[in-house]
């Protein structure tokens, strides 16, 4: 196997501008979300993934087995043919994935409210996707959600194949602006989003590159 060394001074202004210190720590972080499965990523949050399940019309089956990034690809696959007139309500299906990834709860219900837990929800409240990956991966930027957004989107050049390839142009084009913010950061701001700008963020940070990853693997950086 091929060993690719990187001087210490560089690993250093990586660490400073909020990157991985080299690029196969980034690949692992991001393989790593890419295939957690949907009960893992909805762990605490089983009432967003059955919402999201019923509105693609997915069986409880096929949720139980599918990876972050199968579902991805799904949700790509439908906003290809779904004409931009009615692709509202699969934008509100991806921004089900926020949650999670933010660790908010859930709204309360009344019987929260007294005590006692809703239905089917843990006894425990529930720990944010970042906790349950850093129970596994302690170091800090072992974790997608702390990861610059910005550097996120342009090393899909890496882990994707070139024929699906143009990352850093839509870093670019739609996340320059937003300087040093982490994923989790951005995705904490799509709430306050204009329309078009959240459905942007949403697709292009949680859709399109997970998506890409499942179609076309650049096979140096599979694990």
């Amino acid at each position: 196997m091929k060993i690719e060394r990187f001087p210490l001074q560089d690993r250093l202004a990586l660490l400073d501008t909020g990157r991985c210190a080299h690029p196969e720590y980034a690949a692992a972080i991001i393989h790593r979300f890419a295939d957690m499965t949907l009960p893992e990523y909805f762990q605490g949050f089983e009432a967003e993934l059955e919402r999201l399940r019923s509105t693609l019309g997915l069986s409880r089956e096929q949720v139980q087995s599918m990876a972050y990034k199968q579902l991805a690809k799904a949700l790509d696959d439908r906003l290809s043919v779904t004409p931009s007139c009615g692709d509202a309500y699969l934008y509100d299906t991806a921004a089900l994935l926020l949650p999670p990834l933010l660790g908010a709860p859930p709204e309360q219900t009344e019987l929260e409210e007294d005590g006692a837990p809703p239905l089917g929800q843990p006894l425990l409240p529930p720990r944010s996707l970042e906790e349950r990956l850093k129970a596994n991966l302690p170091p800090r930027d072992s974790v997608l959600g702390d990861m610059e957004a910005g550097s996120l989107i342009q090393f899909m050049d890496e882990l994707v194949a070139p024929c699906a390839a143009g990352f850093t142009a839509i870093y670019e084009e739609c996340f320059q602006q937003y300087g040093n913010k982490t994923v989790s950061e951005l995705a904490a701001d799509c709430a306050e989003m204009p329309e078009a700008e959240r459905q942007t963020v949403l697709y292009e940070l949680l859709i399109h590159p997970f998506a890409s990853l499942e179609e076309h693997p650049n096979k140096r950086y599979c694990p």
